[in-house]
This record gives structure tokens, sequence and C-alpha cells, in this order.
């Protein structure tokens, strides 16, 4: 079965996905992020490429992002997809 993923190109660090809970009056109650301390969080990867292609270049807000299109603080041109068969 094949996964996709993102890496940056400068670091070659594969990016994984953080959840933190929103404590509050908020409507959402978790949002996701990139990271890419991947010994610390949970390796992201979705099931297209074309989904891993959409989260490359997405930068939704925290209250809009979940798991497949996390917030990104990472510049796209700088991430790339990269496929992982399992």
């Amino acid at each position: 079965m094949k996964f996709y993923g993102l890496r940056r190109k400068s670091t070659y660090e594969v990016l994984g996905v953080s959840c933190q809970s929103q404590e509050g009056d908020y409507s959402v109650s978790v949002s996701f992020e990139f990271e890419t301390k991947s010994y610390e969080c949970p390796l992201w990867l979705v099931r297209t490429k074309e989904m891993a292609e959409h989260a490359r270049t997405s930068h939704p807000e925290w209250y809009n992002a979940g798991y497949e299109t996390p917030e990104n603080p990472f510049n796209s041109d700088d991430l790339e997809v990269f496929e992982v068969e399992i």
C-alpha cells in the first residue's frame, strides 16, 4: 500500500504532525501542525499524492487546520512530496 508524506528539501527532514488541545471557548477543540521533530510526533502520511501536494501549498489558520491540512509554518518551495510503500 502506498502513502505520501512531506519532507524539507533543504534538510531532508520528514514532517510529522502534532495535535494540540485548544482549551477555552473555541468551536474547535484541537488543532494540527506540521513538525520536524518526528521522534516526538507521528509521521504525517496520507493516501494520495494530491492530498500531500495540497497540504504542501496550504497554510490554514489553526482553527481550520485538520489532519489532512495541518498548520504549515514551512515555505512551500522547501517542501516536497515523497512516497512510502508499506
